[in-house]
């Protein structure tokens, strides 16, 4: 099966405690999340967010959305992709 491309959207109005969280971190299993900071003050956890930064190695799974306690993670699978999506029985 070809790659499945997937947007992943992240609403950081609601994900406003990502150092003390991480479930999505831990819980993807092919480790598109990390957890990094602004530019800003680094020193600070209050400046440290989420980001996908391998969302090429997405799978859908829906791990991410289904741990998130705050309903932050969005995934949407690109019109054109929709087809190759493996069906779950």
């Amino acid at each position: 099966m070809g790659k499945i491309k997937v947007k992943i959207d992240i609403d950081y109005t609601k994900c406003t405690q990502a150092q003390d969280c991480r479930k999505c971190v831990q819980e993807c299993p092919t480790r598109v999340f990390i957890i990094t900071f602004d530019d800003e003050n680094y020193h600070d956890p209050k400046h440290w967010f989420i980001h996908p930064v391998f969302p090429q190695f997405c799978i859908n799974c829906n791990l991410c959305v289904e741990i998130c306690p705050k309903n932050a993670i969005n995934l949407k699978v690109k019109k054109k992709y929709r087809k190759k999506i493996p069906i779950e029985s």
